[in-house]
């Protein structure tokens, strides 16, 4: 009896086993099928939502591939390549330059302030002049060592021609601080330099002039050339103008050399000036 008994509670409990795993498979399938029924659902439920935001250009792929839900996956085409940009107009030509324009004026467009480095080179120039007269006034063994007169001039003349330089400087600075032209800036650094050079030259010729219109002897009196080179060199354009004119006249004259074609030149007609124009 007790041989016969444990093949048979060795049966029941393979028996038992059994059935404990094929619960436990119908147990995992259920939740596989209840699983998967949830996520058609979801997959269903979401379909018009993702066909609506859908782009219009995407393709439909024909094939056996479909969605959970029943509808084929919408899959975008392919980028387009990009076109080409066109070139670049080219721009605007420029405008001709007008012959006629007064090239003291400010350039078009907006005004362009005066730099600061032009008022302090002439704030220089100034300090530099009052202590050259102040050393020509005060010690006489400078003024001793220096010489008298520079040829039949006074030598007084380079540094009355400097300062009428410094003058037109100063007031083309006064009058157009803010609507400066730019090509005017070295211009006013050298200005005094120009204005003793052009004052010593002005009464040179005028010294040559004034003996070639008398048989007397002319003695240069201080004064009067002292005056003349400060106001050639305060208007030094004005006398490069007279020179350049009368240069101009003698070489064209009849037995005078003419221009390179053959042809004298023809007499310019004047120009308008503007009233600022020796102000800068």
């Amino acid at each position: 009896m007790a041989k016969s008994s444990r093949p048979r509670a060795g049966k029941q409990a393979r028996m038992n086993a059994q059935r404990a795993r094929a619960k436990a498979k119908a147990k995992a399938r259920a939740k596989a099928q209840a699983k998967a029924k949830r996520r058609a659902q979801a997959l269903h439920a979401g379909a018009p939502e993702a066909a609506a935001q859908r782009p219009r250009h995407a393709a439909v792929l024909p094939g056996p591939q479909h969605s959970p839900g029943g509808k084929p996956p919408a899959v975008p085409a392919p980028p387009r390549s990009p076109t080409p940009a066109a070139p670049p107009a080219p721009p605007p030509p420029a405008p001709p330059a007008d012959v006629d324009a007064d090239p003291h004026e400010p350039p078009a467009g907006p005004p362009i302030p005066m730099p600061r480095r032009v008022f302090v080179v002439a704030m220089l120039w100034t300090i530099a002049l009052v202590a050259i007269f102040g050393v020509w006034i005060s010690i006489g063994a400078v003024r001793d060592a220096l010489p008298q007169t520079l040829g039949p001039l006074p030598i007084e003349t380079i540094w009355f021609g400097a300062v009428g330089g410094l003058l037109i400087s100063l007031t083309g600075i006064y009058d157009h601080n803010d609507a400066w032209n730019p090509r005017f800036n070295y211009w006013h650094y050298t200005r005094p330099l120009l204005g003793a050079f052009i004052g010593v030259l002005g009464c040179l010729v005028l010294l040559v002039l004034t003996e070639a219109s008398t048989t007397r002897a002319i003695v240069a009196n201080a004064t009067f050339y002292s005056v003349t080179a400060l106001v050639i060199g305060y208007r030094e354009e004005t006398f490069r103008t007279l020179v350049m004119r009368l240069t101009d006249t003698l070489l064209a004259s009849d037995g005078g050399v003419p221009h390179g074609d053959g042809r004298a030149p023809a007499p310019r007609p004047p120009r308008q000036r503007s009233h600022k124009r020796g102000a800068q």
